[in-house]
């Protein structure tokens, strides 16, 4: 895959529970068969998807670096297969370790949130750069109102892992959520 510009949202499902976002679709792995895959601290609900709860599905792969290869996968969440992830790939070791949530979406009792990302820098010498956005959305008592925060993140890759600054969002032009649309809060 090409991650330049690369936008990462979760997708949408059918009253079924079939991905109707083919980009997000992806292929299904069958984690048993890929002893890479059975890393915990990577696929944090990997329990669940052994359990045959949720999936796991190759999206893309890129180089980050000679060392490092970039993996986005959808994988199980809360309830079902909305988060989108970069894995990486260590190359040496031959083993999978964490990399970076790029997409979610949840609720449940009135409480929501939505995060996307963006790689807006990209070179395969090892320079990666994400920027990630969150809104939530938390109902008062009576769920009359609530109330919404909005935040970015800043990720960089550096040296097998990523180091993130999180700021409150003030230029939100460049980073329009694509799934935020769907809820009525703001």
């Amino acid at each position: 895959m090409n991650p330049k510009g690369y936008h990462a949202y979760s997708p949408e499902f059918t009253g079924d529970m079939k991905v109707k976002t083919t980009q997000f679709r992806g292929v299904a792995i069958d984690a048993e068969k890929y002893h890479g895959l059975l890393n915990e601290k990577a696929v944090p609900y990997l329990e669940s998807i052994l359990k045959g709860y949720g999936g796991f599905f190759a999206i893309g792969k890129f180089d980050i670096n000679p060392r490092y290869t970039g993996l986005v996968v959808r994988q199980h969440s809360q309830y079902s297969d909305t988060q989108v992830a970069l894995l990486l790939w260590d190359k040496q070791r031959n083993q999978l370790i964490k990399g970076l949530e790029l997409a979610d979406t949840f609720g449940d009792a009135g409480w929501f949130f939505d995060t996307e990302s963006w790689i807006t820098e990209y070179a395969p010498n090892g320079k990666l750069v994400i920027v990630s956005r969150t809104k939530n959305f938390d109902p008062n008592e009576d769920f009359t109102s609530g109330t919404v925060t909005d935040s970015t993140k800043v990720s960089r890759f550096n040296g097998g892992k990523f180091i993130s600054t999180t700021t409150a969002t003030s230029d939100t032009t460049k980073y329009k959520l694509k799934r935020w649309k769907q809820y009525k809060a703001d």
